[in-house]
């Protein structure tokens, strides 16, 4: 298994000379679930000790109080079968493309989407889905809805955006929202 080890710090605490900048909330939010997309099993902060910023802070641990949330998922066995492709752009450069998982915890699915990309996607279309079928997902921290039709679901991405569906989304929405803005 491997642990991904992210950043939990900004350097300038250990190396004055350098410029105080800590990852965004997004950026954050990016590292883990990239790192659980790609099959890590645990995550990790380094240099957390080290944080003078508590608005960083609340945005860290808004990104560990939405992944404790999931956790009934994270543990859970990959569904096989699920992939993502991108709808073609007459000007989309080529990139690295969207990166998805899709897991089962009891009666409920999650659906894990990551843009690997530094640009957006008008069209990425999730396939796969046949445990699906029929069944309403919504977006957690979105509002994003979709009914799954023929095994599928289609949907846009911002440049580095993460989605994340989930079939009873209410249930697993962490009630820690301070610090999701941070900048």
């Amino acid at each position: 298994p491997v642990w991904m080890v992210l950043q939990g710090f900004s350097w300038h605490t250990a190396r004055p000379e350098r410029a105080k900048m800590y990852p965004t909330f997004h950026q954050s939010r990016f590292m883990a679930y990239d790192s659980i997309v790609h099959g890590a099993k645990g995550i990790l902060y380094w240099g957390s000790n080290m944080i003078d910023d508590p608005k960083f802070r609340k945005s860290l641990y808004a990104v560990t109080a939405e992944l404790s949330q999931l956790q009934p998922f994270l543990v859970s066995k990959r569904i096989q079968g699920v992939h993502a492709k991108i709808i073609d752009d007459l000007f989309d450069p080529p990139g690295r493309g969207v990166r998805c998982m899709l897991l089962r915890s009891g009666a409920d699915y999650l659906l894990i989407l990551v843009n690997e990309d530094d640009h957006r996607h008008l069209g990425v279309d999730v396939a796969g889905l046949a445990p699906l079928q029929g069944r309403s997902m919504s977006q957690l921290y979105g509002q994003e809805e979709a009914t799954i039709t023929d095994e599928r679901l289609v949907t846009r991405m911002q440049p580095y955006e993460v989605k994340v569906f989930a079939t009873n989304a209410e249930r697993y929405k962490s009630d820690r929202v301070t610090g999701r803005d941070y900048e």
